[in-house]
């Protein structure tokens, strides 16, 4: 199922996995409101459309919702200007 909403793009992060140290793990950090939502990505929108915004720009954010594991994935992500 696919959710679109406005968000603050807070940063974004790598990470390697604790169970498996050479999995990597691509994260993005959003605002809205008071609430924050911490979310995966792929390395695509990582490393080419999340250099291009600012840390705490208003945005457009299209997620995957996963249902089985109670998970979103973020898929898009346009700055709002």
């Amino acid at each position: 199922m696919k959710l679109n909403g406005t968000f603050i793009y807070q940063g974004s992060e790598k990470r390697n996995g604790i169970k498996d140290p050479s999995k990597v793990y691509f994260e993005v950090a959003l605002l809205s409101g008071v609430e924050q939502l911490r979310c995966s990505c792929d390395q695509k929108l990582f490393e080419q459309a999340l250099p291009a915004i600012k840390p705490f720009s208003e945005c457009n954010c299209t997620f995957v919702l996963n249902p089985t594991y109670n998970t979103l994935k973020l898929t898009d992500i346009h700055s709002v200007k």
